[in-house]
Protein backbone atom coordinates (compact mmCIF):
# COMPACT_ATOMS: atom_id res chain seq x y z
CA UNK A 1 0.00 0.00 0.00
CA UNK A 2 1.20 3.61 -1.19
CA UNK A 3 1.65 6.05 1.96
CA UNK A 4 1.42 5.42 6.07
CA UNK A 5 -0.29 2.59 7.04
CA UNK A 6 -0.48 1.38 10.58
CA UNK A 7 -1.25 -1.91 11.14
CA UNK A 8 -3.04 -3.59 14.21
CA UNK A 9 -2.85 -7.20 15.45
CA UNK A 10 -4.94 -8.25 18.41
CA UNK A 11 -5.05 -11.46 20.22
CA UNK A 12 -5.93 -12.75 23.61
CA UNK A 13 -3.48 -10.79 25.67
CA UNK A 14 -1.47 -8.74 23.31
CA UNK A 15 -1.20 -6.18 20.58
CA UNK A 16 1.24 -5.80 17.93
CA UNK A 17 1.40 -2.33 15.66
CA UNK A 18 3.27 -1.75 12.94
CA UNK A 19 3.67 1.01 10.75
CA UNK A 20 4.92 1.08 6.90
CA UNK A 21 6.17 4.40 4.65
CA UNK A 22 5.28 2.47 1.34
CA UNK A 23 7.46 -0.33 0.83
CA UNK A 24 9.34 0.71 3.93
CA UNK A 25 8.62 -0.28 7.37
CA UNK A 26 9.01 2.15 9.79
CA UNK A 27 7.99 1.67 13.43
CA UNK A 28 6.87 -1.56 15.42
CA UNK A 29 5.57 -1.74 19.11
CA UNK A 30 4.27 -4.50 21.16
CA UNK A 31 2.15 -4.50 24.44
CA UNK A 32 0.48 -7.38 26.80
CA UNK A 33 -3.24 -6.63 27.12
CA UNK A 34 -3.46 -7.15 31.29
CA UNK A 35 -5.35 -5.03 33.80
CA UNK A 36 -1.82 -3.49 35.03
CA UNK A 37 0.40 -1.12 33.64
CA UNK A 38 1.48 -2.71 30.23
CA UNK A 39 5.23 -3.53 29.56
CA UNK A 40 5.48 -2.09 25.54
CA UNK A 41 8.52 -3.37 23.35
CA UNK A 42 10.96 -0.72 21.94
CA UNK A 43 9.91 1.18 18.81
CA UNK A 44 13.48 0.25 17.20
CA UNK A 45 14.62 -2.86 19.04
CA UNK A 46 13.60 -5.16 21.90
CA UNK A 47 16.44 -6.52 23.69
CA UNK A 48 16.94 -10.26 24.11
CA UNK A 49 17.66 -9.38 27.53
CA UNK A 50 14.72 -7.73 28.14
CA UNK A 51 12.22 -8.03 31.33
CA UNK A 52 9.21 -10.22 30.88
CA UNK A 53 5.52 -8.01 31.87
CA UNK A 54 3.86 -8.47 33.85
CA UNK A 55 2.21 -11.37 35.11
CA UNK A 56 -1.24 -12.71 33.50
CA UNK A 57 -4.31 -12.17 35.91
CA UNK A 58 -7.32 -14.09 35.99
CA UNK A 59 -9.67 -13.05 33.43
CA UNK A 60 -9.59 -10.80 30.31
CA UNK A 61 -8.50 -7.20 29.99
CA UNK A 62 -11.90 -5.03 30.04
CA UNK A 63 -12.13 -2.87 26.85
CA UNK A 64 -11.15 0.14 28.72
CA UNK A 65 -7.80 -1.45 29.15
CA UNK A 66 -7.62 -2.66 25.96
CA UNK A 67 -8.27 1.21 24.57
CA UNK A 68 -6.12 2.30 26.81
CA UNK A 69 -3.00 -0.21 26.22
CA UNK A 70 -3.54 0.63 22.77
CA UNK A 71 -3.78 4.15 22.75
CA UNK A 72 -0.67 4.12 25.04
CA UNK A 73 1.16 2.45 22.81
CA UNK A 74 0.93 4.89 19.92
CA UNK A 75 1.68 7.37 21.71
CA UNK A 76 4.68 5.80 23.33
CA UNK A 77 6.11 4.59 19.65
CA UNK A 78 5.42 7.71 18.31
CA UNK A 79 3.58 6.79 15.49
CA UNK A 80 1.22 8.85 13.40
CA UNK A 81 -2.21 7.20 12.60
CA UNK A 82 -2.52 7.19 8.45
CA UNK A 83 -4.04 4.36 7.21
CA UNK A 84 -5.52 2.12 9.93
CA UNK A 85 -5.35 -2.04 9.05
CA UNK A 86 -6.57 -4.63 11.62
CA UNK A 87 -6.45 -8.26 11.69
CA UNK A 88 -9.76 -10.52 13.72
CA UNK A 89 -8.40 -13.87 15.07
CA UNK A 90 -9.50 -16.81 13.12
CA UNK A 91 -10.66 -18.32 16.12
CA UNK A 92 -13.95 -16.00 15.82
CA UNK A 93 -14.22 -16.31 11.90
CA UNK A 94 -14.73 -18.54 9.34
CA UNK A 95 -13.53 -19.71 5.80
CA UNK A 96 -14.90 -21.53 2.93
CA UNK A 97 -13.96 -22.43 -0.61
CA UNK A 98 -17.03 -22.73 -2.95
CA UNK A 99 -17.18 -24.51 -6.52
CA UNK A 100 -20.23 -23.57 -7.95
CA UNK A 101 -21.47 -25.16 -10.65
CA UNK A 102 -21.91 -22.88 -13.91
CA UNK A 103 -25.87 -21.24 -13.80
CA UNK A 104 -28.36 -23.00 -16.45
CA UNK A 105 -27.19 -21.89 -19.98
CA UNK A 106 -23.47 -21.35 -18.83
CA UNK A 107 -22.50 -17.81 -17.76
CA UNK A 108 -21.52 -17.03 -14.04
CA UNK A 109 -24.31 -18.23 -11.27
CA UNK A 110 -25.92 -16.40 -8.58
CA UNK A 111 -22.81 -16.26 -6.07
CA UNK A 112 -24.99 -14.34 -3.46
CA UNK A 113 -27.61 -17.05 -3.20
CA UNK A 114 -25.19 -19.81 -3.68
CA UNK A 115 -22.77 -18.34 -0.47
CA UNK A 116 -25.58 -17.88 1.29
CA UNK A 117 -26.81 -21.44 1.23
CA UNK A 118 -23.80 -22.87 1.77
CA UNK A 119 -22.67 -20.70 5.05
CA UNK A 120 -26.45 -19.54 6.16
CA UNK A 121 -26.11 -17.98 9.39
CA UNK A 122 -27.93 -14.32 9.67
CA UNK A 123 -25.50 -13.47 12.44
CA UNK A 124 -22.39 -13.74 10.65
CA UNK A 125 -21.16 -11.04 8.55
CA UNK A 126 -19.83 -13.02 5.37
CA UNK A 127 -18.22 -11.42 2.36
CA UNK A 128 -16.46 -13.25 -0.45
CA UNK A 129 -14.46 -13.20 -3.75
CA UNK A 130 -14.82 -14.45 -7.40
CA UNK A 131 -11.24 -16.12 -8.42
CA UNK A 132 -10.59 -17.59 -11.27
CA UNK A 133 -12.58 -20.69 -12.72
CA UNK A 134 -11.31 -24.13 -12.58
CA UNK A 135 -12.52 -27.23 -14.92
CA UNK A 136 -15.52 -25.28 -15.93
CA UNK A 137 -16.70 -24.55 -12.45
CA UNK A 138 -16.68 -21.14 -10.34
CA UNK A 139 -14.47 -20.94 -7.51
CA UNK A 140 -15.81 -18.33 -4.54
CA UNK A 141 -13.62 -17.92 -1.49
CA UNK A 142 -15.77 -17.20 1.33
CA UNK A 143 -14.86 -15.88 4.90
CA UNK A 144 -17.44 -14.70 8.09
CA UNK A 145 -16.98 -13.71 11.25
CA UNK A 146 -19.75 -13.73 13.67
CA UNK A 147 -21.30 -9.46 13.20
CA UNK A 148 -21.37 -8.64 17.38
CA UNK A 149 -17.33 -9.62 17.67
CA UNK A 150 -16.48 -7.04 14.19
CA UNK A 151 -18.47 -4.12 15.45
CA UNK A 152 -16.93 -5.03 19.08
CA UNK A 153 -13.41 -4.80 17.60
CA UNK A 154 -13.97 -2.08 15.44
CA UNK A 155 -15.47 0.12 18.36
CA UNK A 156 -12.40 -1.14 20.49
CA UNK A 157 -10.15 0.21 17.80
CA UNK A 158 -12.39 3.51 17.49
CA UNK A 159 -11.59 3.78 21.37
CA UNK A 160 -8.18 4.41 21.01
CA UNK A 161 -8.19 6.43 17.72
CA UNK A 162 -7.59 3.95 15.70
CA UNK A 163 -10.62 3.98 13.63
CA UNK A 164 -10.27 0.76 10.95
CA UNK A 165 -10.65 0.99 7.24
CA UNK A 166 -9.70 -2.76 6.44
CA UNK A 167 -10.57 -5.62 8.86
CA UNK A 168 -9.12 -9.01 7.31
CA UNK A 169 -8.54 -12.17 8.96
CA UNK A 170 -4.94 -13.11 9.99
CA UNK A 171 -5.04 -16.61 7.18
CA UNK A 172 -5.35 -14.01 4.72
CA UNK A 173 -2.94 -11.64 5.90
CA UNK A 174 -0.66 -14.45 6.97
CA UNK A 175 -0.76 -15.96 3.37
CA UNK A 176 -0.45 -12.42 1.57
CA UNK A 177 2.90 -11.98 3.95
CA UNK A 178 4.78 -15.27 2.69
CA UNK A 179 3.60 -14.73 -0.81
CA UNK A 180 4.50 -18.33 -1.86
CA UNK A 181 1.71 -19.84 -4.32
CA UNK A 182 1.91 -23.06 -2.22
CA UNK A 183 2.65 -22.83 1.27
CA UNK A 184 1.48 -24.37 5.24
CA UNK A 185 1.81 -21.92 7.76
CA UNK A 186 1.51 -21.70 11.49
CA UNK A 187 1.24 -18.11 13.50
CA UNK A 188 1.29 -19.08 17.25
CA UNK A 189 0.33 -16.96 20.08
CA UNK A 190 0.17 -18.12 23.72
CA UNK A 191 -2.80 -18.73 23.19
CA UNK A 192 -3.78 -20.42 20.05
CA UNK A 193 -2.48 -21.09 16.63
CA UNK A 194 -3.65 -19.91 12.85
CA UNK A 195 -3.09 -22.42 10.51
CA UNK A 196 -3.45 -21.44 6.93
CA UNK A 197 -2.61 -24.08 3.69
CA UNK A 198 -2.15 -22.07 0.54
CA UNK A 199 -2.35 -23.94 -2.53
CA UNK A 200 -2.24 -22.61 -6.30
CA UNK A 201 -2.26 -19.21 -5.06
CA UNK A 202 -5.02 -19.32 -2.96
CA UNK A 203 -5.91 -20.09 0.77
CA UNK A 204 -7.33 -23.51 0.65
CA UNK A 205 -7.47 -24.03 4.33
CA UNK A 206 -7.81 -21.26 7.21
CA UNK A 207 -8.38 -22.56 10.46
CA UNK A 208 -7.62 -21.77 13.77
CA UNK A 209 -7.76 -23.41 17.15
CA UNK A 210 -7.39 -22.71 20.88
CA UNK A 211 -3.65 -23.53 23.07
CA UNK A 212 -4.49 -23.43 26.87
CA UNK A 213 -2.35 -20.72 28.09
CA UNK A 214 -0.56 -22.76 30.87
CA UNK A 215 1.01 -25.17 28.02
CA UNK A 216 4.74 -25.62 28.25
CA UNK A 217 6.93 -25.51 25.00
CA UNK A 218 6.69 -28.88 24.36
CA UNK A 219 2.94 -29.04 24.53
CA UNK A 220 2.28 -26.15 22.81
CA UNK A 221 4.47 -27.90 20.58
CA UNK A 222 2.42 -30.70 19.99
CA UNK A 223 -0.74 -28.66 19.49
CA UNK A 224 0.48 -27.29 16.72
CA UNK A 225 2.22 -29.61 14.60
CA UNK A 226 -1.10 -31.71 15.51
CA UNK A 227 -2.98 -28.96 13.48
CA UNK A 228 -0.68 -28.73 10.94
CA UNK A 229 -0.50 -32.55 10.00
CA UNK A 230 -4.72 -32.79 10.26
CA UNK A 231 -5.07 -29.26 7.50
CA UNK A 232 -2.69 -31.32 5.25
CA UNK A 233 -4.61 -34.57 5.37
CA UNK A 234 -7.92 -32.34 4.94
CA UNK A 235 -6.38 -30.81 2.00
CA UNK A 236 -5.52 -34.13 0.56
CA UNK A 237 -8.31 -35.86 1.39
CA UNK A 238 -10.63 -33.32 -0.47
CA UNK A 239 -8.41 -32.53 -3.20
CA UNK A 240 -7.41 -35.26 -6.32
CA UNK A 241 -3.56 -34.06 -6.28
CA UNK A 242 -2.10 -34.22 -2.82
CA UNK A 243 -0.09 -31.30 -1.24
CA UNK A 244 3.61 -31.60 -2.84
CA UNK A 245 6.10 -32.87 -0.43
CA UNK A 246 8.16 -29.65 -0.87
CA UNK A 247 5.48 -27.44 -0.06
CA UNK A 248 7.52 -25.10 2.23
CA UNK A 249 6.26 -24.72 6.26
CA UNK A 250 6.71 -21.73 7.68
CA UNK A 251 6.33 -21.30 11.53
CA UNK A 252 5.48 -17.43 12.66
CA UNK A 253 3.80 -15.73 15.39
CA UNK A 254 5.17 -14.24 18.83
CA UNK A 255 5.91 -17.84 20.10
CA UNK A 256 7.90 -18.62 17.04
CA UNK A 257 11.42 -17.36 18.69
CA UNK A 258 11.11 -20.26 21.05
CA UNK A 259 13.43 -22.99 19.99
CA UNK A 260 12.11 -25.63 21.58
CA UNK A 261 8.44 -25.06 20.03
CA UNK A 262 10.44 -24.67 16.78
CA UNK A 263 12.47 -27.62 16.88
CA UNK A 264 9.70 -29.66 17.94
CA UNK A 265 7.34 -28.91 15.25
CA UNK A 266 9.88 -29.63 12.54
CA UNK A 267 10.44 -33.01 13.99
CA UNK A 268 6.86 -34.05 13.81
CA UNK A 269 5.72 -32.39 10.26
CA UNK A 270 7.16 -33.73 7.01
CA UNK A 271 7.62 -30.54 5.36
CA UNK A 272 11.15 -28.27 5.26
CA UNK A 273 11.01 -25.46 7.06
CA UNK A 274 11.86 -21.80 5.53
CA UNK A 275 12.78 -18.59 6.95
CA UNK A 276 9.87 -16.04 6.89
CA UNK A 277 11.76 -13.69 4.89
CA UNK A 278 8.74 -10.35 3.36
CA UNK A 279 8.61 -8.74 0.72
CA UNK A 280 9.32 -5.06 2.35
CA UNK A 281 12.30 -3.00 3.45
CA UNK A 282 13.09 -3.63 7.14
CA UNK A 283 15.83 -2.96 9.72
CA UNK A 284 17.24 -6.21 10.61
CA UNK A 285 16.49 -5.31 14.13
CA UNK A 286 12.47 -6.31 13.26
CA UNK A 287 11.84 -9.65 14.85
CA UNK A 288 9.44 -10.32 11.39
CA UNK A 289 8.23 -13.81 12.45
CA UNK A 290 6.73 -11.77 15.19
CA UNK A 291 4.76 -9.20 13.11
CA UNK A 292 3.90 -11.79 10.54
CA UNK A 293 0.23 -10.59 10.42
CA UNK A 294 1.12 -7.02 10.34
CA UNK A 295 3.43 -7.60 7.63
CA UNK A 296 0.78 -8.78 5.73
CA UNK A 297 -1.39 -6.62 6.20
CA UNK A 298 0.92 -3.75 5.20
CA UNK A 299 1.07 -5.75 1.98
CA UNK A 300 -2.33 -5.41 1.05
CA UNK A 301 -3.38 -4.88 -2.58
CA UNK A 302 -0.21 -5.53 -3.51
CA UNK A 303 0.27 -9.78 -3.42
CA UNK A 304 -1.36 -10.95 -6.78
CA UNK A 305 -3.03 -14.57 -6.44
CA UNK A 306 -5.62 -16.28 -8.44
CA UNK A 307 -8.07 -13.75 -9.11
CA UNK A 308 -11.06 -12.75 -11.96
CA UNK A 309 -9.15 -12.81 -15.57
CA UNK A 310 -6.14 -14.90 -15.06
CA UNK A 311 -5.28 -13.49 -11.46
CA UNK A 312 -5.15 -9.90 -12.32
CA UNK A 313 -7.33 -9.23 -8.83
CA UNK A 314 -5.09 -9.57 -5.55
CA UNK A 315 -7.35 -11.42 -2.96
CA UNK A 316 -8.95 -8.78 -0.88
CA UNK A 317 -12.09 -9.28 1.70
CA UNK A 318 -12.98 -6.80 3.61
CA UNK A 319 -14.45 -7.19 6.97
CA UNK A 320 -15.97 -3.84 7.97
CA UNK A 321 -19.15 -2.92 8.73
CA UNK A 322 -20.57 -0.68 6.18
CA UNK A 323 -19.90 3.04 6.30
CA UNK A 324 -22.53 5.63 6.55
CA UNK A 325 -22.67 7.75 3.84
CA UNK A 326 -24.42 11.01 2.90
CA UNK A 327 -26.18 9.78 -0.08
CA UNK A 328 -27.46 6.17 -0.80
CA UNK A 329 -28.52 5.98 -4.37
CA UNK A 330 -31.42 3.83 -4.53
CA UNK A 331 -35.04 4.65 -6.50
CA UNK A 332 -36.60 5.95 -3.12
CA UNK A 333 -33.54 8.74 -1.68
CA UNK A 334 -31.68 8.89 -4.73
CA UNK A 335 -34.30 10.63 -7.21
CA UNK A 336 -34.91 13.17 -3.88
CA UNK A 337 -31.20 13.90 -3.72
CA UNK A 338 -30.48 14.60 -7.25
CA UNK A 339 -33.48 16.83 -7.21
CA UNK A 340 -32.72 18.66 -4.50
CA UNK A 341 -29.25 19.10 -5.91
CA UNK A 342 -30.76 20.07 -9.55
CA UNK A 343 -33.29 22.51 -7.76
CA UNK A 344 -30.51 24.43 -5.87
CA UNK A 345 -28.86 24.68 -8.81
CA UNK A 346 -31.86 25.77 -10.69
CA UNK A 347 -33.23 28.08 -8.49
CA UNK A 348 -29.25 29.88 -8.23
CA UNK A 349 -29.56 30.46 -12.07
CA UNK A 350 -33.45 31.49 -12.33
CA UNK A 351 -32.98 34.02 -9.95
CA UNK A 352 -30.17 36.20 -11.55
CA UNK A 353 -32.48 36.02 -14.35
CA UNK A 354 -35.86 36.94 -13.26
CA UNK A 355 -35.80 39.85 -10.74
CA UNK A 356 -37.45 42.11 -13.27
CA UNK A 357 -41.13 40.72 -12.30
CA UNK A 358 -42.29 41.03 -8.93
CA UNK A 359 -44.46 38.02 -8.69
CA UNK A 360 -42.11 35.65 -10.38
CA UNK A 361 -39.84 37.22 -6.92
CA UNK A 362 -42.14 36.04 -4.63
CA UNK A 363 -42.42 32.74 -6.03
CA UNK A 364 -38.84 32.36 -6.04
CA UNK A 365 -38.49 33.76 -2.14
CA UNK A 366 -40.77 31.06 -1.62
CA UNK A 367 -38.87 28.64 -3.34
CA UNK A 368 -35.42 28.80 -1.05
CA UNK A 369 -37.56 27.90 1.74
CA UNK A 370 -36.76 24.36 3.10
CA UNK A 371 -35.46 22.37 0.82
CA UNK A 372 -38.53 20.11 0.60
CA UNK A 373 -40.66 22.68 -0.25
CA UNK A 374 -38.35 23.99 -3.06
CA UNK A 375 -38.67 20.94 -4.32
CA UNK A 376 -42.26 20.34 -4.30
CA UNK A 377 -42.83 23.81 -5.34
CA UNK A 378 -40.47 23.77 -8.53
CA UNK A 379 -42.16 21.10 -10.12
CA UNK A 380 -45.28 22.71 -9.97
CA UNK A 381 -44.02 26.26 -11.34
CA UNK A 382 -41.65 24.61 -13.84
CA UNK A 383 -44.97 23.48 -16.06
CA UNK A 384 -46.39 26.86 -15.36
CA UNK A 385 -44.09 29.38 -16.17
CA UNK A 386 -43.19 28.86 -20.11
CA UNK A 387 -40.94 31.25 -20.01
CA UNK A 388 -38.37 29.64 -18.02
CA UNK A 389 -37.64 27.01 -20.14
CA UNK A 390 -35.37 29.22 -22.41
CA UNK A 391 -33.09 29.25 -18.64
CA UNK A 392 -33.31 25.75 -17.91
CA UNK A 393 -32.00 24.96 -21.17
CA UNK A 394 -29.02 27.28 -20.70
CA UNK A 395 -28.34 25.75 -17.49
CA UNK A 396 -28.18 22.22 -19.04
CA UNK A 397 -25.42 23.77 -21.31
CA UNK A 398 -23.57 24.98 -18.29
CA UNK A 399 -24.25 21.29 -16.57
CA UNK A 400 -22.86 19.19 -19.19
CA UNK A 401 -23.08 19.51 -22.97
CA UNK A 402 -25.52 15.86 -23.51
CA UNK A 403 -27.87 15.94 -20.29
CA UNK A 404 -28.76 18.21 -17.41
CA UNK A 405 -27.97 17.17 -13.90
CA UNK A 406 -30.90 14.95 -13.00
CA UNK A 407 -30.00 13.04 -16.67
CA UNK A 408 -26.59 11.95 -15.36
CA UNK A 409 -27.47 11.06 -12.09
CA UNK A 410 -30.50 9.19 -13.20
CA UNK A 411 -28.02 7.38 -15.40
CA UNK A 412 -25.52 6.66 -12.48
CA UNK A 413 -28.62 5.58 -10.68
CA UNK A 414 -29.81 3.00 -13.14
CA UNK A 415 -26.39 1.17 -13.26
CA UNK A 416 -26.19 0.79 -8.94
CA UNK A 417 -27.09 -2.51 -7.75
CA UNK A 418 -27.17 -4.32 -4.23
CA UNK A 419 -24.22 -3.69 -2.33
CA UNK A 420 -23.21 -0.99 -3.78
CA UNK A 421 -23.15 2.59 -1.75
CA UNK A 422 -21.98 5.76 -3.70
CA UNK A 423 -20.88 8.09 -1.15
CA UNK A 424 -20.11 11.13 -3.56
CA UNK A 425 -21.64 12.31 -7.03
CA UNK A 426 -19.92 14.95 -9.04
CA UNK A 427 -21.14 16.20 -12.89
CA UNK A 428 -19.05 18.66 -14.67
CA UNK A 429 -19.76 19.67 -18.62
CA UNK A 430 -17.49 17.04 -20.15
CA UNK A 431 -17.22 14.07 -16.92
CA UNK A 432 -18.68 12.72 -13.79
CA UNK A 433 -16.64 11.76 -10.51
CA UNK A 434 -17.72 10.03 -7.93
CA UNK A 435 -16.48 7.86 -4.95
CA UNK A 436 -18.80 4.49 -4.02
CA UNK A 437 -17.90 0.96 -2.13
CA UNK A 438 -18.64 -2.58 -2.57
CA UNK A 439 -19.63 -5.09 -0.38
CA UNK A 440 -17.28 -7.36 -2.31
CA UNK A 441 -15.11 -7.68 -5.25
CA UNK A 442 -17.29 -9.11 -7.61
CA UNK A 443 -19.98 -6.44 -6.58
CA UNK A 444 -17.33 -3.78 -7.58
CA UNK A 445 -16.55 -5.14 -10.62
CA UNK A 446 -20.43 -6.22 -11.83
CA UNK A 447 -21.30 -2.53 -11.56
CA UNK A 448 -18.10 -1.20 -13.51
CA UNK A 449 -19.59 -3.63 -16.26
CA UNK A 450 -23.03 -1.80 -15.66
CA UNK A 451 -21.21 1.71 -15.91
CA UNK A 452 -19.67 0.21 -19.35
CA UNK A 453 -23.14 -1.56 -20.82
CA UNK A 454 -24.04 2.45 -20.71
CA UNK A 455 -21.82 3.65 -23.56
CA UNK A 456 -22.46 7.18 -22.03
CA UNK A 457 -18.82 6.83 -20.86
CA UNK A 458 -15.26 6.76 -22.60
CA UNK A 459 -13.68 4.52 -20.02
CA UNK A 460 -14.56 2.74 -17.03
CA UNK A 461 -11.69 0.87 -15.14
CA UNK A 462 -11.73 -2.38 -13.21
CA UNK A 463 -10.89 -1.88 -9.58
CA UNK A 464 -7.70 -4.23 -8.46
CA UNK A 465 -7.45 -3.88 -5.32
CA UNK A 466 -9.62 -3.41 -2.88
CA UNK A 467 -13.47 -2.44 -3.02
CA UNK A 468 -13.33 1.39 -3.09
CA UNK A 469 -14.36 2.61 -6.69
CA UNK A 470 -13.43 6.34 -6.90
CA UNK A 471 -13.11 7.22 -10.40
CA UNK A 472 -13.79 10.06 -12.80
CA UNK A 473 -15.07 9.43 -16.13
CA UNK A 474 -15.30 11.33 -19.34
CA UNK A 475 -18.93 11.77 -20.50
CA UNK A 476 -19.98 10.53 -24.09
CA UNK A 477 -22.92 11.97 -26.46
CA UNK A 478 -26.06 9.67 -26.36
CA UNK A 479 -26.50 7.01 -29.26
CA UNK A 480 -27.98 8.97 -32.24
CA UNK A 481 -32.26 8.33 -32.12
Amino acid sequence: MAGLVTTVDLDADSVRLLQTDGQRVERWATARLYPTTPTPARADERSETEEPGPAPVPGLPTDSDVTSVVRGLVRSSGMKKGTVVASISGLYSIARLLTIPPATGGGTPNVSQAVRDAVASEEMRLRWQLLEPKDEMHRVLVLGAPTDIVEHQVELLRGADLTPSSLETKGMALARAVGKPAALIAHVERTSVDIVLVAEGIPQVMRAQPIPPSASSEERADHVAQALRQTARFHDTHHDDDLPPDTPLFIVGPEAADPVLLESVRAQVDYDYEEFLPDLEYPPSLPVWEYAVNLGLALRGRAPTAGVDGGVVPLYINLMPPRQSFLRLTPATGAGGGMALFALALLGVLYGQLTGSQAETRVLENALAPIEQAVSARRVELGQLSQMEGSIAELQDLTAPWGHVAEIRDLIESTVIDGITISTLTVNPDEVSFAASADSIDIAIDFVEALRATGRFESVEYPRTSTDITQTLKLLPPPAT
